[in-house]
């Protein structure tokens, strides 16, 4: 008896001698006979209607830039090799071994395969849609499979496309093994460079950045004149943007108005250029798949939102990409050099409505270490900046030359640029907190009209008070790290100068508060 059926195989269990004697509990899965010559039968059907559709649809679509013959002929190669199993037996060991960097997340190891015969070892385990709703294990799952697809997409560039509960098994290890890599994708690095900036634009809502982020993945040309893209952005908003802030299934249904989600949804389908690329249409499936598990775990569950965290860590980490938070945050502004408070604002709320312990927007930023080391960059730019302000302010031109030499020398005048984002700093850092006015008095010191900003004041006392009172990690190494930063910067200058280094010491800390 088969210990499982599908359409194109069953599964039946048994054992494995290997050549050291070894006996090996398996899973042995075996192609249908007859199935490849009837796939082969429908595939080309398909392949026709191809045909057809190219010469068919432009009449309907009108502005649509989809390549029939190339949308379904990918659909078509990515079905076939699912009738290889040798081949899935490779494919299968490659996200194994790309799974070994995800904790809690296994692949069952391949022992023996041929084009009809796969044989991978038995991993006893609930299939996740066996598992109750709103269950512990399938929570748990969710985090697992966000982590994967996280790996798989943004580093890997090689996921999952078959992802459904009956694929994804929750073990008696507490951990979550995923099955059947017969419909794998591999995109290249550019395409996954391009996924995580769609990613963290559509958490920080910045439907200019989405665009250009769907241009580079095949939706739409890579040039588009500036009425299309402005009509792009406005139909992103309008259709992803009600998704984004209510959430999937029946909440994001019922977040649109139905004359409203059918005119963009016509619109983006006949009034701009868009294609479908195979890749990313099995993507799409994929998504779909696992956002279905994930609203079964939590009904107000937010894909975007989710992955915000991992992306970010993981924007952080790839050398490649070390920037692209920053360009983010400042290439909304004129000059690239001035934070977008509401871009920020975004993306800590994102980040605070995923996290499991984070009650402010504050917390949000310093339980994840990437969005914790840019801020921490961030505040060593902005202490140097208005501290080198605050002495150019009191030196002014009215001191002796030698002394504004030496000042110039240790405490740089302020660069134009410089000028620009420290003039701005305190509407950005309004602009994080909903209600916030601009601080008056813009003839003030920057660093003074700072003090009145409640975000910039609250928060400055709140990471003191979780450093020091609450003896709060990620607050203490914070707190270390901006002051190094600093302590660093200014040793750079002695040197420069031609003075000691050691003028600068290291500002003594208590133990801990460095990693180090």
């Amino acid at each position: 008896t088969a210990a499982a059926c599908a359409s194109v195989a069953q599964v039946h269990r048994g054992t494995w001698q290997g050549r050291d004697g070894e006996v090996t509990e398996v899973a042995c899965k075996v192609l249908r006979p007859g199935v490849r010559d009837a796939v082969a039968l429908d595939l080309c059907v398909l392949l026709r209607a191809g045909e057809a559709l190219e010469t068919w649809a432009p009449r309907v679509l009108g502005q649509s830039n989809v390549d029939w013959r190339l949308l379904l002929g990918g659909l078509a190669s990515a079905l076939w090799s699912e009738l290889d199993f040798e081949g899935e037996g490779e494919r299968q060991e490659k996200f194994r071994r790309n799974m070994h960097a995800v904790e809690h997340v296994t692949v069952p190891r391949v022992l023996g395969a041929t084009r009809d015969v796969l044989v991978s070892e038995w991993v006893d385990g609930r299939a996740l849609n066996e598992l109750s709703d709103r269950s512990w294990q399938l929570k748990k799952s969710v985090d697992c499979i966000r982590n994967a697809y996280c790996q798989a997409l943004y580093v890997d560039g090689y996921f999952h496309a078959d992802c459904h509960g009956g694929n994804l098994l929750w073990t008696a290890k507490d951990e979550l093994c995923v099955l059947d890599c017969g419909l794998m994708v591999e995109i290249g690095r550019e395409d996954s460079l391009a996924l995580l900036s769609l990613s963290l634009a559509l958490a920080a809502r910045d439907w200019a950045r989405v665009v250009s982020a769907a241009a580079s993945l095949g939706f739409l040309p890579e040039t588009l004149d500036a009425a299309t893209r402005s009509e792009a952005e406005r139909v992103a908003r309008s259709i992803i943007g009600p998704y984004l802030d209510s959430g999937g299934g029946a909440k994001a249904i019922n977040a649109y108005q139905a004359s409203t989600l059918f005119g963009d949804v016509a619109q983006a389908s006949t009034g701009l250029p868009t294609s479908l690329p195979p890749s990313m249409v099995l993507l799409g499936r994929a998504v779909l798949q696992l956002e279905g598990l994930a609203l079964r775990a939590d009904p107000d569950f937010k894909i975007v939102d989710d992955i915000l965290p991992v992306a970010a860590r993981l924007a952080q980490q790839r050398s490649d990409t070390s920037s692209l938070l920053r360009e983010l945050l400042y290439g909304v502004a004129g000059d690239g050099n001035s934070i977008d408070g509401s871009k920020l604002r975004s993306l800590l709320k994102s980040a605070q409505q995923t996290s499991t312990s984070a009650t402010s927007s504050l917390d949000a930023v310093l339980e994840d270490e990437a969005t914790r080391t840019l801020a921490c960059d961030e505040a060593v730019d902005a202490l140097d900046s208005l501290g080198r302000d605050l002495v150019w302010r009191a030196i002014g031109e009215r001191g002796p030359p030698f002394l504004r030499a030496k000042a110039e020398a240790l405490v740089p005048r302020l660069s134009k640029d410089e000028s620009a984002v420290v003039a701005r700093l305190p509407e950005a850092l309004a602009a994080l907190d909903d209600d916030a006015a601009t601080p008056e008095d813009a003839d003030a010191a920057p660093l003074a009209r700072i003090t009145r900003v409640p975000a910039a004041r609250d928060g400055a006392a709140a990471v003191f008070q979780a450093a020091i009172v609450d003896n709060d990690a990620a607050s203490q190494e914070s707190l270390a790290q901006v002051a190094d930063g600093l302590t660093e910067r200014l040793r750079g200058r002695l040197t420069d100068a031609g003075l000691p280094a050691f003028l600068a010491p290291r500002l003594p800390l208590p133990r801990g508060w460095r990693k180090d």
